[in-house]
């Protein structure tokens, strides 16, 4: 008997041909009743982009990232 899949993670780098697997996700999802879960990697951000992460997550949680980003 095989597993039970409780959780898809889809990988993307947001472009063209990720959004049509981004649909076989989807599709596979509801008919497994599964979860998805979205990971896209950032190289390096911008001041700017430092900014809006930071001012979004608080200061306490951009500390801890970059901690656990060390180890």
């Amino acid at each position: 008997m095989l597993p039970k899949i409780q959780n898809i993670l889809y990988a993307t780098d947001l472009s063209e041909n990720a959004r049509y697997a981004f649909g076989y996700a989807a599709v596979l999802a509801q008919s497994l009743k599964a979860d998805i879960t979205v990971v896209y990697v950032l190289d390096e951000l911008s001041g700017t982009g430092k900014s809006l992460v930071m001012d979004y997550l608080g200061e306490e949680e951009w500390k801890a990232l970059h901690e656990h980003k060390k180890s």
